[in-house]
């Protein structure tokens, strides 16, 4: 007794010391990966980027993703933009925006005095999410999984990471804010939160579109949970908010350039899919983690499984809206697939004892 009793304070120390170095690797993380943002600028920031976003002269779709506009907006409010331009002005003349670039070795040709602020403010939040995501990530294996705990640690270090795999099409400001409120959103349902899943899922609603799929999870983790009126109600009132924020943004900003959605079925998604040199190594990777995420099925955690589900019609949306090639379009799946994947990686090539708590 006595033994254990002094053993404790220096279990718990380690513990601690564990933690906290965990959480510094995932600051680390989120700062690389914002970082990758910026090299991977998607297409002409005039007409996708966030400073058009924040003044309502984006193209369409992309005008509508309105969540981190918005919190830019917030932020920028107490101050007029002429003076946020001066203040621009005298950063770029102090050289800061110099040291950052040869230190993060990142040139982001978008950089002027109108832009720097918004740009600035966008990039705060990004990382913020980051965490949020990474954070997330830990919450949920630990609450779905009996794992090892570098298991709980590794993983969400590597799923942050793996976000600059998606940046192969470009990244634009709601891209990572959206993979960490999906992933918050199956979260809650998994811990039957609905009151603060419905918080964020508004929130992701504004932010981008795709997180009305939050509600097919929804559909298929409260099935035969409620009495078929309420489970009605919830999902005709999930419809509802959907149209009453998808709607408004479409009148809003109906005299944009651009289309409600993208149509690129003939132009590209065909010619690329028949062309096996460009098609293969996507293909072919995504071909290896559906088989990981797969293996042992029914083992695995059935939150988990059931939001894999929207990997299908967020496929079928970006054949017939998107690039193919565009993977940060399945952004919203990409965190549940690749848990399920890493269980497997972590039971047959590791040897880990990785089972699930909610199996069924």
């Amino acid at each position: 007794k006595w033994d254990v009793e002094r053993l404790m304070p220096r279990m718990k120390g380690q513990i601690m010391r564990g933690n906290l170095a965990c959480y510094m690797l995932m600051l680390g993380v989120a700062f690389v990966v914002t970082i990758g943002g910026f090299r991977a600028t998607s297409g002409d920031e005039r007409q996708t980027g966030i400073a058009a976003q924040v003044d309502g002269t984006a193209f369409r779709p992309y005008v509508y993703r309105q969540l981190i506009p918005c919190l830019v907006k917030v932020l920028m409010a107490p101050l007029p933009r002429e003076t946020w331009a001066r203040i621009s002005k005298k950063i770029f003349d102090s050289g800061a925006v110099t040291r950052f670039e040869y230190a993060t070795a990142c040139h982001y040709e978008w950089w002027n005095t109108d832009n720097l602020v918004p740009i600035g403010l966008s990039a705060i939040i990004t990382f913020l999410c980051l965490i949020g995501y990474q954070v997330t990530i830990r919450a949920l294996i630990q609450h779905e999984l009996v794992a090892p705990g570098i298991f709980g640690a590794v993983v969400p270090l590597a799923l942050c990471y793996g976000l600059l795999f998606l940046n192969r099409g470009g990244t634009l400001s709601y891209d990572y804010p959206q993979v960490f409120l999906f992933t918050l959103g199956i979260l809650l349902l998994a811990k039957d939160k609905l009151p603060l899943f419905y918080l964020v899922y508004i929130l992701g609603l504004i932010n981008k579109e795709t997180s009305v799929l939050l509600a097919i999870v929804f559909a298929l983790a409260y099935l035969g949970q409620l009495g078929t009126r309420k489970y009605m109600a919830h999902l005709a009132a999930m419809g509802v908010i959907f149209l009453l924020i998808k709607l408004p943004l479409q009148h809003i900003y109906a005299g944009n350039p651009g289309h409600i959605v993208d149509r690129h079925v003939l132009d590209h998604n065909i010619s690329f899919l028949l062309d096996p040199k460009s098609a293969s190594e996507l293909i072919s990777l995504t071909l290896l983690i559906i088989g990981l995420a797969v293996r042992n099925w029914s083992l695995k955690p059935l939150i988990l499984r059931q939001a894999s589900f929207v990997f299908w019609p967020l496929l079928i949306l970006t054949f017939l809206f998107g690039w193919i090639d565009e993977v940060r379009d399945l952004i919203d799946v990409f965190s549940c697939g690749l848990i399920l994947a890493a269980i497997s990686i972590g039971q047959d090539i590791l040897g880990w004892n990785i089972t699930a708590r909610h199996p069924a």
